[in-house]
């Protein structure tokens, strides 16, 4: 990727994620846009790359974490293969 189309990719993560408190659908559909696919347990859901299921991000379903959200981004961001 480009380096404007990262910074594109990276500041639509951090408006998805602000504010973070649980998974919405509207939320769900932003990141399947991406290119994420969301896989659902009981207590966490984890969040994939495209069709590779070797590397997941793990979030709570539920967050106490004021910052978890931009947390999130950060994990999600360096997930994606082209921005590492």
């Amino acid at each position: 990727m480009k380096r404007e189309q990262q910074n594109t990719f990276h500041q639509q993560l951090k408006i998805i994620f602000k504010g973070y408190r649980h998974l919405t659908k509207k939320l769900n559909r932003q990141l399947a846009q991406l290119g994420f696919r969301l896989e659902d347990s009981k207590t966490h859901y984890k969040i994939y790359y495209g069709e590779d299921h070797r590397h997941a991000v793990v979030i709570s379903k539920t967050s106490s974490d004021y910052r978890a959200g931009l947390n999130i981004c950060r994990q999600l961001y360096t997930l994606v293969p082209a921005h590492q």
